[in-house]
């Protein structure tokens, strides 16, 4: 049964045209993101707006980038962190609650480096977790944006996957992530040797 509808109040007028496409809600918080119009505002639960970012500007692109960037990955940690990627600028980019942004990721094939992300998300251990799409794997980063390590390939057998794209992680650091081709969705447990501490 439909319960109500909120209405986002307090929205700054350069963001009149707002329109967000995809929402996570975290710890009373929700956040909503236009992917292609690089926006995000934090609302309470009633729809009263808390903060507001133009990822445009803190990308750092030129006019000339507008409307050629998009997100592929999105997600909000414990922390209230947003992680996001930009496959086409290569990197992924942790926004932390007091506006500061950190970004990391080079392009290439290599172990580490990213071809085309996707989905983002971080585990309870802070590890940062990346789909590279074309490479059908999966990259750990450590706090320091440090490369652990890189798993899963592009194919159709156990551990493999075809095109992944969105992830997520539950309380006991199991990673799901969707897939094309009719796979569904494949789940892997993470694990960390303890004499690396990764």
């Amino acid at each position: 049964e439909p319960q109500s509808e909120i209405a986002l109040r307090g929205v700054p007028p350069e963001f009149s045209d707002f329109a967000p496409n995809r929402m996570v809600f975290q710890r009373g918080t929700l956040y909503l993101v236009s992917t292609s119009g690089l926006k995000i505002v934090t609302a309470d639960p009633e729809g009263t707006v808390t903060k507001f970012y133009d990822l445009f500007r803190l990308f750092d692109l030129e006019d000339k980038d507008r409307g050629n960037v998009d997100l592929g990955g999105f997600s909000v940690d414990r922390d209230g962190n947003i992680l996001m990627t930009v496959p086409v600028l290569f990197r992924a980019y942790v926004l932390s609650p007091d506006g500061t942004i950190a970004a990391f990721g080079k392009p290439g094939g290599a172990p580490g480096k990213f071809n085309i992300v996707g989905g983002i998300a971080r585990d309870s251990q802070g590890h940062i977790l990346i789909v590279d799409r074309l490479k059908g794997s999966l990259l750990a980063f450590d706090r320091t944006f440090d490369f652990l390590a890189q798993f899963a390939s592009s194919g159709r057998k156990p551990g493999q996957l075809i095109f992944p794209d969105e992830l997520a992680i539950d309380d006991r650091d199991r990673l799901y992530v969707t897939q094309a081709g009719k796979r569904g969705i494949s789940v892997f447990t993470l694990t960390y040797a303890a004499r690396t501490g990764r």
